[in-house]
């Protein structure tokens, strides 16, 4: 099926005191050529009136068709506005879709921002552990109108965890373990996870304008990791080092975390609770990743 993207620009010339000119480009993606020009002059053919009042002129450019509406009063301009209007909105995500910024880190099993005794080395510094998440694909499925609806799609989860201390992670290990440096200052000494993600919310919204409303999710999020790595720096007198090393850190391949999303229009809080741990069972410590932070909508 294909289709329609409507942008348009309004402006009162300078001589013409009573007239507004709206410059509409509606582009179709079709299969083919001869479907999105088929589609496309269908479109502008129910916007035309056999008998128009006033002259509407089209302009094609390449695939594209762009209509000249000479009174923004018309029936032409209010109809099309309408599909624009309305084209719009439904494009619009309001629960998942848009850019997550927050801080993350884990509780251990008692609910405790302290790691259990022995895994010190895993101790975080909260002012450089950052989340960022692009949700790039939502798919709302109405339960009632525009005010209830099961919400899912897909998103790229970004994990940075810093450490406090001046140790570094040894990859591919039966069980997480580190050493301490002491013959460098570790500047940076991060542990980073890119994982994809698929929301399984039940979102609820009060206003059928998204821009207008107060909404919110709650469901679980299903995640599947896709790599993991550590990233340092460090100077050795003049000479600045950053070494990268990709590997399992035996990190659990998959993830399920309760999610809750609130906000209104474009911007959203979320906070997410890992219900599994963070590593392989009986290959690390019982910890569970959080994350908290704002969303910023409107993709």
């Amino acid at each position: 099926m294909a289709k329609t993207v409507c942008r348009s620009l309004k402006f009162n010339p300078f001589v013409m005191k009573h007239t507004l000119i709206a410059l509409l480009l509606c582009s179709t993606i079709g299969l083919n050529g001869f479907s999105q020009t088929e589609e496309s002059n269908d479109t502008l053919k129910n916007v035309r009136h056999e008998e128009p009042t006033i002259d509407t002129t089209i302009i094609k450019i390449g695939k594209h068709d762009i209509l000249i509406i000479g009174n923004h009063d018309s029936d032409e301009w209010k109809e099309f506005d309408s599909l624009c209007s309305k084209k719009g909105k439904e494009e619009f995500k309001i629960h998942w879709a848009g850019l997550d910024i927050g801080v993350n880190g884990y509780l251990a099993s008692n609910n405790s921002l302290s790691v259990p005794q022995g895994y010190d080395f895993l101790e975080l510094d909260y002012g450089r552990s950052f989340s960022f998440g692009f949700n790039f694909a939502e798919k709302n499925i109405s339960l009632y109108k525009d005010h209830i609806t099961i919400v899912t799609g897909l998103g790229l989860n970004f994990n940075s965890y810093s450490f406090k201390n001046n140790t570094t992670l040894l990859s591919n290990a039966d069980s997480i373990w580190a050493y301490t440096d002491t013959l460098v200052n570790l500047q940076k000494n991060k542990l980073k996870t890119t994982v994809i993600e698929l929301p399984l919310m039940l979102g609820f919204s009060t206003h059928k304008d998204p821009k207008k409303s107060f909404h919110l999710a709650a469901g679980i999020v299903l995640g599947y990791k896709l790599g993991a790595k550590t990233k340092q720096m460090y100077k050795i007198g003049k000479d600045k080092y950053k070494p990268k090393v990709k590997g399992d850190f035996s990190i659990s391949p998959f993830r399920y975390s309760a999610a809750l999303r609130v906000g209104y229009g474009d911007f959203s809080l979320f906070a997410d609770y890992a219900l599994s741990p963070l590593f392989e069972k009986d290959k690390g410590p019982e910890l569970y990743p959080f994350s908290v932070g704002i969303t910023l909508m409107d993709l």
